[in-house]
């Protein structure tokens, strides 16, 4: 690995770690020798054929003769106040030309993967809308022939009209005590509305905090069998997971427990997201939005017969998992790239440029 040095980039400014410029004839250069800097709010001219030069708190610089790296840290910005003069005066490691245009080259192939992997995925995501909307309003197709209208629109006649709470039993989480140490970190799982908002997929298994049984017991929290539906309706509305193991929630989770013969916990976790609009319009609050109990349970919705809400829940899923797909690969990308990014633009990996003409 090639040794590496500390530089300062600039006065009061984290210092970076840096390879040595002499070897393989990369050399140490001044920001201004290498790109013209311009203030996106005050310098308005352009040269044709440029490319644009981006600078963020923590971003690459990148410009017509040269694609180089540099970091500044966010404190950096606000404490110091970066001015024109502190930024030029930067000394960056630069490869020769020909090097350079191999690092854009590659850095720049990850990033067309990255925008091609996340067009498709957009797209898929456009595509279930699509599907749910039709599903929701048509039922299976070929299915249904009869449709009547209701004050939420048309569905096939068959559809029962229910509430929630017909649907499901509707259960309301709590907090136990935060100053009673006794009642937290046990072995209760006890789920909040950001655990069901930073989950990638439907499923949720663990959560950040937890309490004990003495707390489950203190609160109104009540602990869910398998296969609840969780239901965020404070602040996010209609966000939803679906536990595969026993827990508890705050009051900010309405939680539906299905009723087996009536409902499948599947079909009701996307009738919400169908209805999540719905839902929104019945929240009330002065601080943040919020829908009651009462209301959940009155909400009213259509089912089909069970056997054609387990075949809507399976497309629908086949969707989402075709999505998750997607989005795992994102995530792999861009780990690849920041990993490249890394080395790339520190000479810890060396590449060898296609021609060394300049």
């Amino acid at each position: 690995m090639r040794s590496l040095i500390r530089r300062t980039v600039g006065p009061g400014l984290t210092p970076l770690l840096m390879p040595r410029p002499n070897r393989g004839r990369w050399r140490w250069a001044a920001l201004a020798d290498v790109v013209d800097l311009r203030l996106s709010s005050v310098d308005k001219k352009t040269v044709p054929g440029e490319r644009a030069v981006r600078l963020c708190n923590y971003s690459d610089v990148s410009g017509n003769a040269a694609c180089v790296s540099l970091k500044l840290p966010l404190d950096a910005v606000v404490a110091h106040g970066l001015r024109r003069d502190d930024i030029n005066r930067v000394r960056i490691p630069l490869p020769p030309i020909a090097e350079q245009r191999k690092i854009a080259a590659i850095l720049s192939s990850i990033d067309s993967t990255i925008e091609t992997t996340q067009a498709v995925g957009d797209q898929v995501q456009v595509v279930k809308r699509g599907v749910m909307n039709d599903l929701f309003a048509r039922g299976l197709p070929g299915c249904h022939t009869r449709f009547k209208n209701t004050e939420i629109g048309e569905v096939p006649a068959g559809w029962m009209a229910m509430t929630l709470a017909d649907a499901a039993t509707v259960v309301g989480g709590g907090t136990p005590r935060r100053s009673q140490q006794a009642f937290w970190t046990g072995d209760v799982l006890w789920a909040t509305p950001t655990d069901v908002t930073g989950l990638n997929g439907r499923i949720i298994g663990e959560t950040a905090a937890s309490i004990t049984d003495a707390g489950l017991t203190s609160s109104s929290a009540t602990l869910l069998p398998p296969s609840s539906l969780l239901m965020t309706t404070r602040a996010t509305i209609g966000a939803c997971a679906i536990n595969r193991v026993p827990m508890a929630t705050n009051q900010g989770i309405q939680n539906l427990v299905p009723r087996q013969q009536i409902a499948c916990v599947d079909f009701l976790y996307y009738l919400i997201q169908y209805h999540a609009r719905r839902l929104k319009q019945l929240a009330a609050g002065s601080t943040f939005l919020e829908v009651s109990r009462r209301t959940v349970r009155g909400f009213r919705v259509y089912l089909p017969p069970l056997s054609e809400q387990r075949k809507i829940a399976e497309i629908l899923s086949s969707m989402d998992d075709e999505i998750g797909t997607y989005l795992r690969s994102l995530h792999s990308l861009q780990i690849v790239k920041t990993g490249m990014t890394s080395v790339l633009l520190t000479g810890e990996l060396r590449v060898t440029p296609d021609t060394e003409q300049t």
